[in-house]
């Protein structure tokens, strides 16, 4: 986790930490995350929670294999 940057450098640690857990450990393990619920877990707008997970991707901390589609509301 020394290699997570960024401004909000702590918060980004918490996330991958969370990543890591619900992976069990395991590298390359998938599960489902969405940014609705993990902001609702870290008591944020879901576009913030979603701009962590891209963060994380960019330096290589996770890999996404999967992308949802944005809801359509009645």
């Amino acid at each position: 986790l020394e290699l997570v940057r960024g401004n909000n450098r702590e918060r980004l640690r918490q996330v991958a930490k969370l990543v890591f857990c619900l992976a069990g450990g395991r590298p390359g393990a998938t599960f489902y995350l969405g940014g609705r619920s993990l902001g609702r877990l870290f008591g944020v707008p879901h576009k913030s929670a979603l701009r962590w997970l891209s963060q994380l991707e960019r330096q290589g901390i996770i890999r996404r294999t999967w992308t949802g589609r944005r809801c359509v509301r009645d």
